[in-house]
């Protein structure tokens, strides 16, 4: 399920802080993980796809925390069975772009702390920084 942490907003509609130089606010602390996203989240599951064999129910949630993931995931709560984010995406940009991950990066912070990250996705690499990788005899994965 698409952005699924979306689904519940502060019904005050707060506008967002908007930030110098910027036209708009930025609105995502009054949507994303909103008031009600658990109670919506088990609604759906109760309603939907409780009792249906053989279903697993996974949620794209940008910005989840490690520790957001495993409350979503919790079998008691019945809300969701696997959470996924594109944080890693992120990893070949910036100034440590090509350089090994540090202990701070999405990806180590995922893989330590015994939870899972899509390593793959719809957003594959940029073909530049691919042909840069392999250029340099580094192994990618698309």
């Amino acid at each position: 399920m698409d952005v699924i942490n979306f689904i519940s907003k502060d019904t005050k509609l707060p506008d967002g802080h908007v930030r110098d130089g910027s036209l708009y606010g930025d609105g995502m602390p009054h949507f994303v993980d909103g008031p009600r996203i658990h109670e919506f989240l088990q609604e759906m599951h109760r309603e939907v796809f409780a009792g249906r064999e053989g279903l697993i129910t996974v949620g794209e949630m940008p910005g989840v925390t490690v520790d957001e993931a495993k409350l979503y995931t919790d079998p008691g709560r019945r809300e969701l069975d696997m959470v996924f984010q594109f944080e890693h995406v992120q990893v070949d940009h910036g100034p440590a772009a090509g350089r090994v991950p540090s202990s701070s990066s999405p990806t180590t912070q995922w893989t330590t702390q015994r939870a899972f990250s899509t390593l793959r996705s719809g957003r594959g690499r940029r073909t530049s920084t691919v042909r840069a990788l392999r250029s340099e005899g580094r192994r990618t994965m698309l």
